[in-house]
């Protein structure tokens, strides 16, 4: 193999690793509440990192969400709720 192969190779590597890094460091990630948590404070604040959207339903399988962005506001009755963080290219 010949030095400017070598050298195009790792490169692509470098580039290839570079791009690796950067979409599992930017997933999306609910902050809070955390799973399981009881939410009995109508004025509480969905925390998330790398996210744009907030997704919440009733059922597991999000058959029917809510979409929720920055600044909305929603009043749920009670009851149990699923949510993740919908980001750019994937959800949490």
């Amino acid at each position: 193999m010949n030095p400017e192969k070598k050298i195009l190779t790792a490169e692509a590597l470098f580039v290839l690793g570079v791009f690796v890094y950067l979409f599992f460091s930017t997933t999306p990630n609910a902050v809070s509440p955390i799973s399981g948590q009881v939410v009995s404070d109508p004025d509480f604040i969905f925390e998330i990192e790398n996210g744009e959207e907030i997704l919440i339903a009733n059922d597991e399988a999000f058959t029917n969400p809510i979409l929720l962005k920055e600044g909305d506001d929603l009043t749920l009755p009670p009851g149990t709720y699923y949510w993740k963080v919908k980001g750019f290219l994937r959800d949490s």
